[in-house]
């Protein structure tokens, strides 16, 4: 075993009954230096990026990794890569005297952020649009009318019908991994509503409930509706389009108090609903 480089010389001595004879080859053995394999990488990386891994050191290259990676290339790159291809990942670098040497690197990848969006849409204009956003520890609002805030739950005062439409908010976790949520928001103008084509008949019932309620319009009522409904906090809960008599499963609300809107092309209602155990 040679512990150093250089050229070695290399003796052969043979004895037998008659003796002893050597021969010595003069710089026989060339020991080489062993390549120095260098790896580096763009970890960590969100869910969705791509991983590029890149070595250095040698004439050819031999690349392992999670999830069965391997390729020949110097410099590879992963795309849309996700938590299977987490891991240390393993280069093996040759040389152009056929001497080779490993270098690895670990690899992080990390996940996006769950992004969820509400608010308590619909509503009338002038009343206070309320929007809510979770997931992730910074968050980034964008809007009809050039609207953009970092709040996490912002709300908009007195809005017109003309702040109606698609909101999105850009949640960022603390890995800086980003997903997005959208809501749509819809303006009433409820100065022209007459509640008493609808609101004057409307039966909300069995209330407190506990696992359905039914919500009864005027029998000569056959337009459909918007049903929503919203906890305290202003988060909707349920969105659905009911018609007379229609059956709503409330079973999966914790107890407490909750409201319910409905919208129709004529009137506008809220109540309150209290579910129990």
């Amino acid at each position: 075993i040679y512990n150093s480089t250089g050229t070695y010389d290399v003796t052969l001595t043979v004895t037998n009954a008659y003796g002893t004879d050597s021969i010595t080859f003069s710089n026989y053995i060339q020991v080489n230096n062993l390549p120095v394999a260098t790896i580096s990488s763009n970890s960590p990386v969100c869910s969705g990026d791509d991983i590029d891994l890149e070595a250095s050191g040698g004439i050819s290259y031999n690349w392992s990794g999670p999830n069965s990676f391997n390729s020949n290339d110097q410099n590879v790159e992963i795309n849309n890569a996700n938590a299977l291809n987490a891991g240390v990942y393993t280069v093996t670098v040759t040389d152009s005297n056929n001497c080779s040497a490993t270098a690895t690197t670990s690899v992080t990848v990390n996940p996006l952020p769950s992004a969820t969006a509400s608010a308590n849409s619909p509503l009338c204009a002038g009343s206070d649009l309320n929007l809510y956003s979770s997931g992730g520890t910074s968050y980034e609002w964008d809007g009809p009318n050039n609207f953009s805030t970092s709040t996490q739950n912002p709300v908009i005062n007195s809005v017109t019908t003309n702040a109606a439409g698609n909101y999105t908010v850009t949640v960022t976790n603390n890995q800086g991994c980003s997903s997005t949520a959208s809501v749509t928001i819809q303006v009433l103008d409820c100065s022209s509503i007459e509640e008493t084509n609808v609101l004057s008949s409307l039966i909300i019932y069995p209330n407190p409930a506990t696992t359905n309620i039914i919500i009864d319009f005027p029998n000569s009522y056959s337009k459909e509706a918007m049903l929503s409904i919203y906890d305290l906090q202003g988060r909707k809960i349920i969105s659905k389009f009911i018609k007379h008599h229609a059956t709503v499963d409330v079973s999966r609300l914790p107890k407490g108090l909750y409201m319910v809107n409905i919208v129709t092309q004529d009137a506008i209602a809220s109540q309150k609903l209290t579910i129990t155990d």
